[in-house]
C-alpha cells in the first residue's frame, strides 16, 4: 500500500497533528484515505489512527479516494484539514478526475474531528461535470480559516475561495 501527501502542523502549546493519505485499507484498488494522529505531549505519545473522511463503504466505487490534502492548526488547539474527495455521487464515473473539496476540523488538540458524522462540503454551487482540486489552507488563531482551490465550473480552471470567521462553524 501507499502512503503519501502528509502535512504535520503544530498547535497548542507541545501539540502536533500529523495528517496524511494511505489506501491500507484497499490497496488493491487504490482507495485513499485522509488519516490523522496527534500528540498533546510534544511527541512522547501519539493518539492511535483515526480516519478523517467518511467512506460509502462501495467496494465497486473506483472512484472512491480522498487526496491533496493540507492542514494547519493554531495557537487555540484548533486543527483543519482540507482535500480533495474524488467521490461525486452527481456524477459517478463520467469524469476522469471528478472532485469534491472536503473539510474537517478539530477544536479540542484533536482528540475529536467535526462534524462528528459528515465532512464539510466547501465548493458549493459547482455543477454537475465540474472537477474541483488542489485546495490549500490557512488558519489563524481568532478563528479566520481561508481555503481555496481551482474550480471548473465555469469552462476552466478558476480560483475559488471559502472562508470561516468563527473557526469553521459556518462558511
Amino acid at each position: 500500500f501507499y502512503t503519501r501527501s502528509r502535512d504535520l502542523v503544530p498547535s497548542a502549546p507541545n501539540t502536533a497533528h500529523l495528517f496524511w493519505e494511505d489506501n491500507e485499507q484497499n490497496p488493491s484498488l487504490g482507495y485513499g484515505n485522509i488519516r490523522v494522529r496527534s500528540t498533546v505531549d510534544g511527541g512522547e505519545t501519539w493518539s492511535a489512527r483515526r480516519t478523517l473522511n467518511i467512506e460509502d463503504g462501495n467496494p465497486t466505487n473506483s472512484l472512491e479516494r480522498s487526496t491533496d490534502l493540507k492542514a494547519c492548526a493554531d495557537e487555540t488547539g484548533r486543527a483543519y484539514v482540507v482535500w480533495r474527495d474524488a467521490r461525486d455521487p452527481e456524477l459517478s464515473q463520467t469524469l476522469p478526475y471528478p472532485g469534491q473539496i472536503k473539510l474537517r476540523y478539530s477544536e479540542d488538540s484533536g482528540s475529536t474531528f467535526l462534524p462528528a458524522d459528515a465532512e464539510v462540503k466547501l465548493d458549493i454551487g459547482d455543477t454537475v461535470g465540474t472537477e474541483s482540486g488542489d485546495p490549500e489552507i490557512d488558519c489563524l488563531s481568532s478563528g479566520l480559516v481561508a481555503v481555496v482551490w481551482t474550480d471548473e465550473r465555469n469552462g476552466d480552471a478558476d480560483v475559488f475561495i471559502s472562508v470561516s470567521q468563527d473557526g469553521g462553524a459556518t462558511w
